[in-house]
């Protein structure tokens, strides 16, 4: 973002204006994370989080890959 503000990109100024000119990297998500999600969204059984855990790692812990799938074993379990 920073490098596309030097060069004048189209757009780049609006983008930094609207995420309040304040930007920081986060940690990759891991395994940990995960299996905490499931648990706060009311998984336990080791099974499914493993199964959760494995899906997620396929797509390098993707959040959204995590919701899709807890949601899909959530269903399941009804």
């Amino acid at each position: 973002i920073s490098r596309s503000l030097h060069f004048q990109k189209p757009g780049y100024k609006e983008l930094y204006s609207r995420i309040g000119r304040k930007f920081f990297e986060l940690e990759p998500t891991t395994a940990h994370d995960v299996h905490a999600i499931c648990v706060a969204n009311g998984i336990t059984d080791p099974a499914m989080v493993n199964k959760v855990v494995m899906e997620a790692s396929d797509y390098e812990f993707d959040l959204r890959r995590v919701k899709k799938t807890i949601h899909r074993e959530k269903r399941n379990m009804e």
